[in-house]
């Protein structure tokens, strides 16, 4: 339980500064490394965490329940909150969206060339994938589109 009240003390203090949505989806997701924060396991567990991330830096979450990858690049194609970009930085969104079988993952640019993002087995968030491994997996060998959608 402590780790959850410095995690909230954390939040409310990125809240008050002058940070911007970037900078504190960056510093959240970096200090969530570890944590669980989404509840499920299955292919949209990587969205809500990404969800839950933003919701903890912004005050608001990206959308309310339940957001599967492509429900999610629907929305950062269309929000006025994200705007697409081929120049990623700490604290962008990283997605390549499910395509048919092909199941996608999100998550948040990190440093170091690394990516934040929740590991489907146990849903914590790591830093598991750099955007080379990111690429290579998702865009090469899946097939999927990969793109990046800074924080506004």
């Amino acid at each position: 339980m402590p780790t959850i009240q410095i995690l909230i003390n954390m939040i409310v203090n990125l809240l008050k500064d002058k940070e911007s949505n970037r900078e504190k989806l960056f510093r959240i997701s970096k200090s969530c490394i570890g944590l669980d924060v989404s509840r499920y396991y299955d292919d949209v567990g990587c969205m809500e965490t990404v969800n839950k991330l933003y919701e903890l830096a912004t005050g608001k979450p990206i959308l309310a329940g339940l957001v599967s990858t492509i429900r999610g690049l629907e929305i950062f194609e269309s929000d006025s909150r994200f705007k697409e970009t081929i120049e990623p930085r700490p604290g962008y969104i990283i997605i390549s969206a499910t395509e048919g079988r092909n199941i996608g993952h999100v998550g948040v640019i990190s440093d170091n060339e690394k990516i934040l993002a929740n590991n489907s087995s146990n849903s914590r968030v790591e830093e598991k994938y750099t955007r080379e491994s990111w690429i290579k997996f998702y865009t090469i060998d899946k097939g999927l589109t990969t793109r990046f959608f800074k924080v506004l």
